[in-house]
């Protein structure tokens, strides 16, 4: 009985041994990297963070704040009157991606909504001039992918202007307007005035609010 268990016990532990295929090895590791990058760039995410009080400037006449926009949005795209509002000529550029935007649902998205779902403020004032910060949280890092991925779509009258710390998306409806957007930081900034815009970009728009104004919502 000893010899013939021994001989068994031998092959069994060199079975255990055997190493992993290198094709699942391979896969293994992919996996553990793909896993790694988003977990990698959603800690580098709350690195350096401000909120938008920090930059827009007072002297607002009118502000508004919206803690959850995904949601806000998903209600809006099943409103009955948005077909009417995007009939607008000024709103013509957009129109398409928002129909599309409507058709899929995708605002519905529990996990769209976990991700998006981050402040947006936003301030008018007397002359005019009007701007917007969105908080774009866990995303900021991969912000810097927004000009490849924007380059692909169809979206008339959006262009992208390289400029240094300036550089910016420029939304420019006929006969109206141009719209400026870009990143600041983990803020996405929009602006219909072009040097309220660049005063956040360069951090200069931040020596015009006052310390009690400075609300942290993070």
């Amino acid at each position: 009985m000893t010899f013939s268990v021994f001989p068994l016990k031998i092959a069994f532990m060199e079975k255990k041994k055997r190493k992993l295929p290198r094709v699942v090895t391979i896969l293994i590791t992919v996996c553990v990297v793909l896993l790694a990058i988003p977990l990698l760039l959603a800690g580098l995410s709350f690195i350096g963070r401000i909120s938008a009080d920090e930059v827009i400037p007072d002297g607002y006449m009118g502000y508004a704040s919206v803690p959850n926009p995904a949601t806000a949005t998903a209600h809006l795209m099943d409103h009955s009157g948005l077909e009417t509002l995007l009939a607008d000529p000024v709103l013509s550029p957009v129109a398409p991606t928002v129909t599309g935007l409507r058709k899929t649902r995708i605002m519905n998205n529990l996990l769209v909504r976990l991700v998006l779902n981050n402040p947006v403020t936003a301030a008018a004032y007397t002359d005019g001039s009007v701007i917007a910060c969105y908080d774009t949280g866990i995303l900021s890092r991969a912000a810097i992918l927004t000009p490849a991925l924007l380059s692909r779509m169809d979206i008339r009258g959006l262009y992208y202007v390289k400029a240094g710390k300036y550089s910016r998306f420029e939304l420019r409806p006929e006969g109206e307007p141009v719209l400026f957007a870009g990143f600041y930081k983990n803020l996405l900034v929009a602006s219909n005035n072009r040097e309220l815009f660049e005063s956040v970009l360069d951090g200069t728009s931040a020596g015009n609010v006052a310390p009690e104004n400075r609300k942290k919502t993070f």
